[in-house]
């Protein structure tokens, strides 16, 4: 299935290779126009909502990939993705099917796990070349994915998507597991990252060993490929 997805969309034309400043891609209204599209997902920086609608081009934007996130993610954000998607493109009984397989892989991982115990885990994202780590609390989609794994977030407390955490707060949550997430680089480039802010190594899942590497979009934000994610970390916990 993943083969014929990625070749699929390797045959769709590129449209840019422009990258800004930012590291996004750069795009001007004129060329999206000119393809005549019946809907465009997402606005890139200098392309309007009023500017395609002018020309009777309708936009969708995917909230979870707003840069403040959304409230509350959970999975039935991610049923409800797929349900707009079916309702947009008149594939309705295929969302609502494709919304049951998704449910029936979460009861299969959980079905499959052993007992967590109340595995304490933290979800971390390491600012490399900084010294300094993100931790995701309350309102990021590892609270509830962890929650489905049977373990907690040491920072579910925290209302908050992402923020920086100092090495002492991190250590006074004392994590059993930690999660780092990236988004380039080796394993070891990633964990390496994290040893080297002091205090790191006195961290009880350094110690043990207890860190696990993972893609940030198997985590974040609420889309399907959190359930890649959720699969990858079941591997994980039952293979310690």
């Amino acid at each position: 299935m993943a083969g014929a997805v990625h070749a699929a969309v390797n045959k769709v034309p590129s449209l840019t290779d422009r990258l800004g400043s930012d590291g996004h891609l750069k795009i001007s209204t004129e060329s999206i126009i000119a393809e005549e599209p019946d809907v465009v997902l997402g606005l890139p920086d200098g392309v309007s909502r009023e500017a395609l609608s002018a020309v009777g081009i309708p936009v969708l934007n995917e909230p979870s990939f707003c840069p403040e996130g959304i409230e509350n993610p959970g999975y039935e954000t991610i049923y409800e993705q797929m349900r707009l998607y079916g309702k947009v493109f008149d594939r309705r009984d295929k969302a609502e099917q494709a919304v049951r397989d998704l449910q029936k892989r979460i009861q299969t991982v959980q079905a499959g796990l052993p007992d967590q115990k109340g595995r304490k885990v933290a979800v971390l994202w390491p600012y490399r070349g900084e010294g300094t780590v993100g931790a995701y609390g309350g309102q990021s989609m590892a609270t509830p994915q962890l929650k489905t794994l049977g373990a907690r977030n040491v920072f579910a407390d925290t209302d908050k998507r992402v923020f920086e955490v100092s090495m002492e707060e991190l250590l006074g949550r004392d994590p059993d597991t930690i999660i780092l997430l990236h988004t380039d680089g080796t394993q070891q480039e990633i964990k390496q990252a994290l040893l080297d802010i002091p205090g790191a190594k006195d961290l009880r899942a350094v110690k043990d060993d207890a860190i696990h590497v993972q893609l940030f979009n198997f985590t974040e934000p609420p889309t399907l490929l959190v359930l890649d994610g959720l699969e990858r970390l079941a591997t994980y916990f039952k293979g310690e």
